[in-house]
């Protein structure tokens, strides 16, 4: 389950910690590829 927040700075609720983290990430390239 993913679960990405199209606002930066909300916090993105997954049980697993690393694949927060590679979300966050991900979220990050997306708003950098804009």
């Amino acid at each position: 389950m993913l679960t990405l927040t199209r606002k930066p700075g909300e916090s993105i609720k997954i049980g697993d910690h690393n694949t927060n983290f590679l979300n966050i990430i991900t979220t990050m390239l997306l708003f950098t590829n804009l």
